[in-house]
């Protein structure tokens, strides 16, 4: 067994099966994702020095320029903080929680009384139009994981959203045998996805016809619209949603602080 010295505690040297040859994703990415589920793991603790390059590369059996490349993605995530001459430490790395009432509705749906539950019409893998790419901060026509969910609250369906998610960062996330034993807050939060906070616009608007069928809203019944990203606490964007709710059952509360 090889161990990698970081300076503390010694640490095994991991799995000799992490890298995927047959895959797509880069060797380096492949890296960064492993690097990153050891310390969503609490491996580190905030502020405990990290693996050396060196060391990442006896571990791992990869070049210096591809280990180079999966910190450069740690440190962009935020997840460590590198300083010359003193060498690389694991950042703060929040742990996901979820409050939920009694019958585990999601929070956006916990003031309105009735019995709850969720229906996904589509998971799937798509190329994203210019507006969803400005919104996660990825190419054009950049791949992303697309997941469309009715909500429904005692047999009516309040709200209808489509999630995008960078399948890049997150390959597979909505995987569909996850999404029939996992809510979303759950894959989210089994991926290390920590939404810190949520930058929204909301309106109302006449939605189009398939979306006013699933939402059983009568012709020409305003709905409102609701344009949502979510960032990690350094920023970069987790998700983009587009979300339509029926204005008669939905109430969007929130907290305005000057």
């Amino acid at each position: 067994m090889t161990t990698a010295t970081t300076g503390g505690p010694a640490r095994a040297s991991g799995r000799s099966d992490w890298v995927n040859r047959s895959s797509t994703i880069p060797l380096y990415h492949q890296l960064f994702l492993t690097l990153r589920d050891r310390l969503f793991s609490g491996e580190w603790e905030s502020g405990e020095l990290f693996l050396r390059d060196l060391d990442i590369e006896n571990t791992y059996n990869v070049s210096r320029i591809t280990v180079r490349k999966a910190m450069d993605g740690l440190v962009n995530e935020g997840l460590v903080v590198r300083y010359r001459g003193r060498g690389t430490f694991a950042a703060h790395i929040p742990t996901a929680r979820q409050d939920t009432d009694d019958d585990q509705k999601p929070a956006d749906f916990a003031a309105i009384p009735g019995p709850y539950r969720q229906e996904v019409t589509e998971a799937s893998k798509i190329l994203i139009s210019k507006h969803t790419a400005e919104r996660l901060g990825v190419p054009d026509n950049h791949l992303v994981s697309m997941l469309r969910m009715t909500h429904w609250i005692a047999d009516i369906p309040v709200c209808t959203e489509a999630i995008f998610v960078d399948d890049f960062k997150w390959p597979g996330v909505f995987d569909k045998q996850a999404i029939e034993r996992e809510d979303v807050a759950e894959i989210y939060r089994r991926n290390g996805m920590v939404i810190a906070k949520t930058n929204q616009s909301v309106s109302a608007i006449i939605p189009a016809a398939d979306t006013a069928k699933l939402l059983a809203l009568a012709p020409r019944q305003p709905a409102l619209f609701i344009n949502r990203v979510g960032y990690a606490e350094n920023g970069i964007p987790i998700d983009f949603r587009l979300i339509y709710c029926r204005g008669d059952r939905f109430v969007l509360t929130q907290d305005i602080m000057a």
